[in-house]
């Protein structure tokens, strides 16, 4: 039984080799304990065109930019279709992650890793985490992290909560937040809180005027015009509902905007050192409002509105890129 299993994977191998694994030089046996580096087996890859991926959580967000992107085809990747064309004039493959930090870190490196990606845009909806911000206003994602990597605190005799030597931030009950150790190619582990969107495309991002930006989408209107603002994302496996601890990922990391993939995408990105930048548009105040909360009125607008942005993005990213 094991003989014919190595068989079968010797001519798998043989196959996938024959028609799309990018070619290596054989670097001979590995002896015993030897470490392999990743860079040393072969990736096969749909696609070798270099292309920018945009990626978005669920099927609202990325309607509009399937819309306008022409020519194209689908694979699948993990169960989830993904699709190559072309985007306001730039190369693209765009797909769903699904929703939250684990599907959204495991989509994002298989795209890296079945595709030639230049770099990784995000477009999504998000709670507004602030005050001066609110549905329908886009955030351009300066920096995201992730909120909930925690400390649960040991409860001392007098009731307070014992935070860890380094703990930094003040505790949601006695969640401690803590910094991330996180590897990356040719650096060292790091404990790190932010991940910084990378600056070249930052800077093509403040060139945009927002002028598709809507304030009605169906009968869902506002009674304002949304706008566009540069801020910080702060990510999660929660579903934020709740007025406290909306005021406590403010407070505590100065958010704009809370959801539960930015930080997870950059996270991958930053590991694989792949240029990163993000956009939320604000579908609900997370807790904040006086009434029920507003996603299901108003998710289609803001994920149009982030893909508007997006797509604005991309027509001076062809500018300066092509």
């Amino acid at each position: 039984m094991y003989k014919k299993i190595v068989s079968i994977c010797f001519i798998l191998l043989f196959v996938l080799s024959s028609v799309g694994f990018q070619d290596v030089q054989n670097t001979g046996p590995v002896s015993t304990g030897e470490i392999v580096d990743s860079a040393c087996i072969p990736s096969f890859k749909f696609d070798h065109t270099p292309r920018v991926a945009v990626l978005s959580a669920f099927s609202p967000e990325i309607t509009l930019l399937l819309e306008n992107t022409e020519e194209q085809t689908q694979y699948e990747v993990l169960g989830r279709t993904f699709t190559t064309g072309t985007l306001r004039g730039v190369p693209v493959v765009l797909g769903l992650t699904g929703v939250s930090m684990t599907n959204a870190a495991m989509q994002t490196q298989a795209v890296l890793d079945r595709f030639n990606i230049k770099d990784v845009i995000f477009s999504g909806i998000a709670g507004a985490a602030a005050e001066d911000v609110n549905i329908g206003d886009v955030v351009i994602c300066k920096k995201a992290t992730e909120y909930f990597d925690v400390h649960a605190a040991r409860e001392l005799a007098d009731g307070s909560f014992e935070p860890q030597e380094d703990a930094d931030l003040n505790p949601f009950l006695f969640f401690f937040p803590q910094q991330l150790r996180v590897s990356a190619v040719d650096k060292e582990e790091e404990e790190i809180r932010w991940f910084e969107a990378n600056p070249r495309l930052l800077h093509y991002a403040q060139q945009i005027t927002g002028k598709d930006i809507k304030d009605c989408v169906g009968d869902a209107c506002l009674s304002y015009k949304p706008k566009l603002i540069t801020g910080i994302v702060a990510d999660g496996p929660i579903f934020v509902d709740n007025k406290d601890f909306r005021q406590w990922i403010n407070t505590e990391f100065g958010a704009s905007a809370i959801a539960m993939e930015t930080a997870s995408i950059a996270h991958v990105c930053y590991s694989n050192n792949v240029p990163f930048l993000g956009f939320r548009s604000l579908s609900d105040l997370a807790g904040g409002g006086e009434h029920a909360n507003e996603i299901r009125t108003f998710f289609q607008l803001a994920a149009n509105n982030s893909a508007s942005v997006l797509m604005e993005f991309l027509e001076i990213y062809a500018e300066n890129e092509q």
